[in-house]
Order: C-alpha cells, then sequence, then structure tokens
C-alpha cells in the first residue's frame, strides 16, 4: 500500500464514520420516542392478559363443576315426568351409576327422603361403584352396603348391619339437603374434604318433586375439585407465574402448587373425637409470594379490577384478584400473578424487535453506504485484530510454558540434590576411612554411595521419560486393554507373587485407540503401586476394570490396601511427591502415568474413603484418530477380544 493509499483510506473512514455518527443520533431520536409511547401501550397489553388468564381460570372452574348441577337437572326433570315416584329407588339408582359412568368428575349422587331414608351411589378408588341405603322402619335403622366390581360381573353383598335410628345417618341433618328445600332449587354447599382421600370436593343439591309437585325428596352431587388445580397448571404464565381458586375467606380452592410432592390442601384442626380436615388458608404458608399477594390486594377489589405491583424478595410481581359467582349467595375469587420481567419480558422483546425492524429500514441505505465506504480499512483492521490475538495466544502459551518448565527446573533439582548430598557425604567418610585402613567401613561407604548414585540414575531415567511423554508420539493403534492388562500382570508376577496378591482382570474390558507402550506404563504403575502400599492386608487383592459412566467409559486398578486420606488425593500426582518415604519407589510413577493419561486427552483421580479403606484409581482415555483413517468420535469404545 502506497503513503496516498493509507492518506485515501483514512479521508473515507472519517467520512463513514460520520454517516455512522449521524444515523446513531437519529436512531436515538426515534428510540426515546417509541419507547415513551409504548410505555403506556406494554401496562395495558400487561393488563389485558392478566384479565384473560383470570377469565380462562374462571371458565375453566365453572365448565368443570357444571356437570353437576347438569346431571341434577337430567334427574329432577324425570322425576317430574313419572320415572321415580319417591318409594322405589332402584330406577334412580341405575340413573345415578349411569351418570357416574359419563362425568369422571363427579364422586357420588346423594338421595334424601323426608322420612329420613337415604341412598348413595359412591365411586371407589378402583373405579368401581357402591350402593349404600339407609331404611327406617318403626324406629330402627338398617344400613346395607353393597359393593359392585365390575371383574365379577355381578354385584356382591359384603355388609348388612342393623343401627340404633339415632347412630345412623340422617340426610335431613346434612347440609347439602337444607340448601336445596332453602333455595328450592339449586344450592352449593362450602367446599369440604373427603375423609378417605384428603382431598377437596363440593357439593349441589336439587329438591326432587313428581309430577303432581310432591317432594320426593333431595337429591345432591359431590364433585372432586382437586382436577382444577390439574387443570389450572396447564397455564401459561411466564415460567413460575401461577393462577389459584379461593373462598372469599383465603381458603384455597385450587392451586397447582398442591400437585407437588408433599403437598396437600389440607389442614387438621384439633376436633372433639377426631382431628377435623379443613382446606388450607393463603395465611398457612406465610412466606409464600401468594401470601404476599393476597395480603396487599386492593380492599375494594371486583371483577374488571387492575392489576398491581408488590416485591417479594427482591423480585417485583404483578398481580390481580377477580371475584365470580359461583350461584346467586356465592362467590369465590381468582387469583393471578407472576413476576413482573416474566410477564413483560415477551412484550419487551417484541417492542425491541419491531423497533429494531423500523431502526434497519432506517439506517440501510446510509449503513450500506458506510460498509462499502470502509471495507477496504475494515479488511485492514481484522486482520491487525488477527494478528494480535495470535500473538497474545501465543505469548500466553508462552509464558505457561516458561512456568511449568520453572517449576519442573526447581523440582527436579531440588530433589536431585539428595542423592547428591548423600554422596557427597560418604565420599568424605570414605576419605577418613581409607587414611585409617577401615576396610569393613571402607565397603560400607562404596556400598552406599554406589546406592545413591543408582537412585539419581534412576530419577534422571524417570525424568527424562517423564519430558518424553506427549513430545515424542508413538503410533496410535487399537489397543485391548484387557490383553494389556494380562500382559501386565506377567511383566509383575514377581512382585504379585512375593505379596500373595489376588489379582483380577474383569471380562469384558473395552478396546480403545492409543499408544500401546504408553497405555502400558499406565496399568503397570499403578498395579505395582497397588502391590506396594497393601500394609498388612491378610489377603490382598486388586481388581482392574471399567464401568459406564455419564461422560463415557472410566475404567479403573482397586485394591483393599492402606487407602488414601483425601487430603492428599491430588497431592500425590506431583513430580517427586511421596506420602510414606518408607515404601521404595521415586515419587515420579504417578506424575508420569498423569502426563500419558492427559496426553490421550483423558483424566485421572482417586477414589478412597481414607485410611485402611483402599483406593480406587479411575482415568479416561479419549479416543484418537489415524492420520488417513476415519474419525473416531473420542472415548469410542469396542468390546475387547479374548
Amino acid at each position: 500500500m502506497t503513503t496516498r493509499e493509507p492518506n485515501r483510506s483514512s479521508r473515507w473512514i472519517v467520512v463513514a464514520l460520520v454517516l455512522v455518527i449521524l444515523t446513531a443520533v437519529g436512531a436515538g431520536v426515534v428510540i426515546l420516542v417509541s419507547q415513551k409511547a409504548s410505555s403506556h401501550s406494554m401496562e395495558s397489553l400487561s393488563s389485558a392478559f392478566m384479565r384473560e388468564v383470570a377469565a380462562r381460570a374462571e371458565v375453566v372452574t365453572l365448565t368443570y363443576l357444571e356437570t353437576g348441577p347438569r346431571s341434577l337437572q337430567i334427574v329432577r326433570r324425570l322425576s317430574r315426568g313419572g320415572r321415580f315416584d319417591g318409594a322405589d329407588d332402584a330406577a334412580l339408582e341405575k340413573q345415578f351409576r349411569s351418570l357416574l359412568a359419563a362425568h369422571a368428575e363427579i364422586e357420588m349422587f346423594n338421595y334424601g327422603r323426608p322420612d329420613g331414608d337415604f341412598m348413595m351411589v359412591k365411586r371407589m378408588p378402583d373405579g368401581s361403584l357402591s350402593t349404600k341405603r339407609v331404611r327406617r322402619r318403626e324406629g330402627v335403622a338398617e344400613s346395607i352396603w353393597q359393593h359392585e366390581n365390575p371383574a365379577w360381573g355381578r354385584s356382591k353383598l359384603y355388609a348388612d348391619r342393623r343401627e340404633v335410628a339415632g347412630d345412623a345417618y340422617d340426610p335431613r341433618s346434612r347440609p347439602w339437603y337444607k340448601v336445596a328445600l332453602e333455595k328450592d332449587g339449586l344450592g352449593w354447599i362450602d367446599p369440604y374434604i373427603y375423609y378417605s382421600d384428603r382431598m377437596p370436593g363440593i357439593a349441589c343439591a336439587v329438591p326432587l318433586y313428581d309430577s303432581g309437585g310432591r317432594l320426593l325428596g333431595v337429591v345432591g352431587a359431590d364433585i372432586g375439585i382437586a382436577e382444577i388445580s390439574r387443570l389450572l397448571a396447564g397455564f401459561e404464565i411466564g415460567s413460575t407465574g401461577q393462577a389459584v381458586i379461593l373462598a372469599a375467606d383465603g381458603s384455597l380452592i385450587a392451586d397447582p402448587a398442591f400437585l407437588e410432592e408433599g403437598s396437600e390442601p389440607v389442614r387438621e384442626i384439633e376436633g372433639a373425637d377426631r382431628p377435623e380436615l379443613v382446606l388450607r388458608r393463603v395465611e398457612d404458608s406465610p412466606g409464600s409470594v401468594l401470601a404476599a399477594a393476597f395480603s396487599q390486594r386492593p380492599s375494594n377489589f371486583a371483577a374488571g379490577s387492575d392489576p398491581f405491583t408488590f416485591e417479594h424478595r427482591g423480585t417485583d410481581y404483578v398481580a390481580r384478584f377477580e371475584t365470580f359467582p359461583l350461584s346467586s349467595d356465592r362467590s369465590w375469587m381468582v387469583g393471578v400473578l407472576a413476576p413482573q420481567e416474566e410477564l413483560l419480558g415477551p412484550l419487551r422483546r417484541d417492542h425491541r424487535i419491531t423497533l429494531g425492524v423500523t431502526l434497519f429500514c432506517l439506517i440501510l441505505a446510509i449503513g450500506l453506504a458506510a460498509v462499502l465506504v470502509s471495507r477496504a480499512a475494515g479488511l485492514e483492521i481484522e486482520l491487525l485484530k488477527a494478528r494480535t490475538v495470535e500473538k497474545q495466544q501465543f505469548i500466553e502459551e508462552l509464558e505457561t510454558r516458561n512456568a511449568e518448565m520453572e517449576r519442573f527446573a526447581y523440582t527436579v533439582s531440588h530433589d536431585l540434590k539428595s542423592p547428591l548430598f548423600t554422596i557427597r557425604g560418604y565420599v568424605g567418610m570414605l576419605e577418613k576411612d581409607l587414611s585409617r585402613g577401615d576396610d569393613e567401613r571402607i565397603e560400607g561407604d562404596l556400598q552406599r554411595i554406589h546406592s545413591a548414585a543408582g537412585r539419581m540414575a534412576q530419577l534422571l531415567d524417570e525424568v527424562l521419560e517423564l519430558s518424553r511423554v506427549g513430545r515424542l508420539q508413538g503410533t496410535h493403534e487399537e489397543v485391548a486393554l484387557g490383553e494389556l492388562a494380562a500382559e501386565v500382570a506377567e511383566h509383575l508376577d514377581g512382585p504379585i507373587s512375593r505379596r500373595g496378591v489376588d489379582l483380577r482382570i474383569e471380562p469384558g474390558l473395552p478396546t480403545v485407540v492409543g499408544d500401546r507402550p504408553r497405555l502400558l506404563e499406565v496399568l503397570q504403575n499403578l498395579i505395582d503401586n497397588a502391590c506396594k502400599f497393601m500394609g498388612d492386608q491378610p489377603r490382598p487383592r486388586i481388581v482392574v476394570g471399567s464401568r459406564e459412566d455419564g461422560d463415557g467409559m472410566v475404567f479403573y486398578v482397586r485394591d483393599n490396601g492402606i487407602g488414601i486420606d483425601p487430603r492428599y488425593q491430588e497431592k500425590i500426582f506431583g513430580l517427586f511427591d511421596r506420602l510414606d518415604l518408607a515404601i521404595e519407589g521415586t515419587g515420579v510413577g504417578l506424575a508420569l502415568v498423569k502426563r500419558i493419561v492427559e496426553v490421550h486427552g483423558g483424566r485421572i483421580w482417586v477414589e478412597s474413603q481414607g485410611e485402611g479403606y483402599g483406593a480406587t484409581f479411575c482415568y479416561t482415555v479419549s479416543g484418537m484418530t489415524e492420520s488417513g483413517t476415519d474419525e473416531r468420535r473420542p472415548g469410542s469404545l469396542k468390546e475387547a477380544r479374548g
């Protein structure tokens, strides 16, 4: 590039920057105006969304409960048409069974007569139907249960008992019977809890008249309302929002939280004979977000009231409570609440998308011009950035290697000094023994000097071997670990036999791709170490095996030796780190194993509960790809041959 070309490029860059700045200023003005105009719009959309959810919850609840009144109206029309005469309730029982089969929401039908006779048809937990009758004759109440199991193909009478009249169930004293006569039509009672399954229910009832207007009795339907909680759980109100149905006093009628394990919609209060089961109330969970919303709701809220915001444990929420009529004299309320960010977040994202499209259309022409003008300069800048990144990566890699080299050099020099000090000390003692002519001590001095020199040579050889790992690449091939372990067992037959170790190689060890001599060194070092650190174990045992883990296959060498304190389970893989100096070794073996495993793309660790509990050395190996062969996925395995 000539001197004139950089100047020309610089002028074009300045022009492009000016155009971009002007575009940014114009875009900023558009954003401010649009943001101000859309703020009110998002609040309106939020309010409309809450109203829609509340309306859906109301419709779902009333639709679910409507099966009860509809069924009762069918029975009522049949009674006026002369289908039931009041004395013979067999036809009524048949109708109850038909309605229970058609409506899973209804748990039971009740029928009470003015003379105190009673009939109930109830759905049992196994899906079968049971009928209970109470008849009063001459002051004595007779209760008969009849249970029908569809698998039997017939009815079976399984209980028949007589009781004092005052002890039998009297429908005339029950709320559902009384409310139907008071209303002279459809009446509802407050929700209650079934003692059998501790689940909530509600009952509605109507009086039955014959064609002449004579009262035959009262028929009621009990509806299980636990299913409403499941229906509300299907509402999408952000990711953590919820819709609930409550009574006016704060009793929870339906709440998706009831579906969570360990939660139930009941609480117990003291009763005369046994604890009384009642619906849970909002205040029973004082730390919940629902309790916070309920306590801060407007005192004069009603249908159509606006949502309100509140703060709970550092999070802003939006909530709405609306009442809706269950009957002419009974109302429930629906509550909807959600974190404000979850509710408005999608609206804000939609607004930003719309705004982005507008801005894109606004700056398209200027942006294209700026891109074309600055293309040449941009390419040069990108090239400089790439070179800077590469240079920085090279510097960081060089610093890392230098730091590793410093640590390596310090460790090696430190541990090599020990045999040098030994040699130098015994050379001095040898000079003195030579001058005195003490042949016995001279021989001892020479043996110690020879031993120290041998140890230094061993240290140097192992350090040299460690330095070669990863630097000198061997041939990568398929290695059957079962065969490799058997070969190691032959190499170490001496120490294994002397110690009396029971070495077990699990069948079915897989095949991996790697450097066979290096992988042999891994197993040889781990098994040799296990033999050395058996302690006084009377029945020493070593197991070589593998197991499936979440990330792939894990290989292990397990022993029942002296174990390893958890404090030292990382330290043992360091160079020259030895936990027990009384046991022979240089402290290089595990460092060499760690280096080989890492070069093969794996990792190594030890599992031990502590001293006396044995140790398991685990490692992984990733499959490698030979040049010119099909690529293998890391950790790809085959069943071992043999």
